[in-house]
């Protein structure tokens, strides 16, 4: 074994130490794939059968077709994490023991199938350049992009997707100086779009790309794509008696916020690839370096085109925000493209005529990165965003709230300069009164999303009483609303509002929050006696 696959291994093991030991479980669109992978397993089908008494009756994983229970998205993921799946299905016979356990056996699954795309991605690298590049794009790949958040997460489908169009561009780029290698790539791209259905940009564009730069190798090519194609074509027609799932047959729309969207997949403080993956901006300065000297080379232009249709595809989408996830998870399956295309750059980088300000700039870009994405690995409250204070699917504007960037939910720098996120609980104060009875009392429940201290402070009108009106919380506080209400008429009364605001520190910014007040005055008791007339 020569040096560069003793590198290789060690930089697996280290990634993998490091995805296995991050907290953060996001089993979510996944939640059946081990299931499903166990009764592969055991029953040699992929129905959900004998896991029916734990399926709720509108779960949206679930697909029912023919009297049977099917996972609604792709097979692809569960296909690549079954032999993964194999030593505990010989250890554990019981098949439902896996409902215990089924998130840390796929965060392991998902760890491993991505730390296996970094080492694709440095052997990549090192193709073409020496070590020290090689390794700093390695690991600015495991460790400042959704690599780390999101695709060790869980068996999501981008996971193995990286891993598979990252296989696909290594024999490409191996192709280059030998041809052979061209041919094969047709494999992992194939199963890519049995992990994906997006992938069918990139299988599109590199068979286009192979046809003109590779032709002698096309036909191998073509029979090598057949033996993925022809089973998933046949699967397909048994199992859903189409030629495609219907995962597959989601449509694309230019919709009313397309605009928006392809903007927040590039920017938005919680959404956005440039801003939150920083690395990648340099990916600039590289196809600047390639123009300049005339370098750019078809397959950089391939897969250039990949991205962009690809960014396209996914700002189409109608959630374009990804749902409950963390940053830019929709781009994921770019970032072995990405990385390949940072190679000119960190070349120049770690080389002696490198520009200081260059080097710099990527020491700051990957000490970002880095803080960015180990938040989504190691802190599990960037998951509560997608709830609080609103459901991101409810109001996906979210995304561009520069006051409560997800990534900084449960860090310092958040706990102590951004204003917390609070949830008042009933909504408005609402008082009910009866002449005659005792005035009531409502209580507020005020909570913020950060499980730390708060200062907070209410105020109102001079008929509405507060207790307390100001205090420190931890969590969440009650705040006790009294008004004397035997002095208004039966009636509705707008009394105003509650103004509270709340900061995390004295140097942090202040949350203002408004809560309406309501007095509903009734009219006093009437008794009515019964009156008995006598017929007689």
């Amino acid at each position: 074994m020569n040096r560069q696959w003793y590198v290789a291994v060690l930089l697996f093991g280290a990634v993998f130490g490091v995805y296995a030991a991050s907290p953060v479980t996001q089993s979510m669109d996944s939640r059946w794939t081990m299931h499903t992978a166990l009764s592969l397993l055991g029953e040699g089908d992929v129905d959900l059968d004998e896991f029916i008494g734990l399926i709720p009756p509108d779960d949206y994983r679930i697909v029912q077709l023919n009297g049977h229970f099917y996972p609604f998205f792709p097979l692809g993921p569960t296909l690549m994490a079954t032999p993964l799946v194999l030593p505990y299905a010989l250890l554990q016979p019981d098949i439902h023991a896996i409902e215990a356990s089924y998130s840390t056996l796929e965060k392991l699954c998902a760890s491993i199938l991505t730390a296996l795309a970094v080492v694709i991605v440095y052997l990549t690298a090192r193709s073409c350049a020496k070590v020290p590049p090689a390794l700093l794009i390695a690991l600015s790949f495991a460790f400042t992009t959704s690599a780390w958040s999101t695709a060790s997460r869980a068996l999501w489908q981008h996971g193995p997707s990286m891993l598979l169009l990252a296989v696909a561009l290594y024999l490409l780029v191996l192709a280059q100086q030998r041809s052979g290698f061209a041919q094969y790539a047709a494999l992992p791209l194939a199963l890519s779009y049995a992990v994906r259905p997006t992938n069918i940009i990139s299988i599109v564009v590199l068979t286009g790309y192979v046809l003109l730069c590779h032709k002698k190798q096309f036909a191998r090519y073509v029979l090598w794509a057949g033996l993925v194609a022809i089973p998933f074509v046949l699967f397909n027609l048994n199992t859903h008696h189409a030629v495609l799932p219907p995962y597959y047959l989601s449509k694309l729309s230019m919709h009313s916020k397309f605009g928006e969207a392809l903007l927040g997949n590039l920017i938005s403080p919680s959404r956005g690839l440039l801003l939150l993956t920083p690395v990648l901006m340099i990916v600039f300065y590289s196809i600047w370096l390639k123009l300049r000297t005339r370098r750019l080379t078809p397959l950089d232009g391939a897969l250039l085109a990949i991205i962009f249709l690809h960014w396209v595809t996914i700002s189409s989408f109608p959630h374009w925000w990804a749902g409950h996830s963390f940053g830019p998870r929709f781009f994921s399956d770019m970032l072995p493209y990405l990385s390949y295309l940072l190679i000119p750059a960190l070349v120049k980088v770690t080389g002696t005529a490198g520009h200081r300000l260059t080097r710099y700039s990527f020491v700051v870009a990957f000490v970002f990165g880095f803080g960015v994405h180990s938040a989504g690995a190691l802190q599990p409250s960037t998951l509560n965003w997608s709830v609080w204070p609103e459901n991101i699917d409810s109001r996906p504007s979210r995304v561009w709230d520069w006051t409560d960037p997800q990534f900084l939910r449960g860090s310092i720098v958040g706990r102590t300069l951004l204003p917390p996120q609070l949830k008042i609980t009933p909504a408005e104060a609402v008082i009910w009164y009866r002449p005659g009875e005792d005035p009531q009392a409502v209580e507020l429940l005020v909570t913020s999303s950060q499980n730390s201290r708060f200062f907070w402070e209410a105020s109102a009108s001079l008929e509405v009483r507060l207790t307390p009106s100001q205090d420190i919380g931890t969590n969440e506080v009650g705040l006790t609303v009294y008004v004397d209400a035997a002095r208004y008429p039966p009636g509705s009364h707008d009394l105003g509002d509650i103004f509270l605001s709340a900061q995390h520190s004295k140097l942090g910014r202040k949350r203002l929050v408004a809560i309406p007040i309501r007095l509903f005055v009734g009219t006093p008791h009437v008794i009515f006696l019964p009156i008995v007339l006598d017929a007689g």
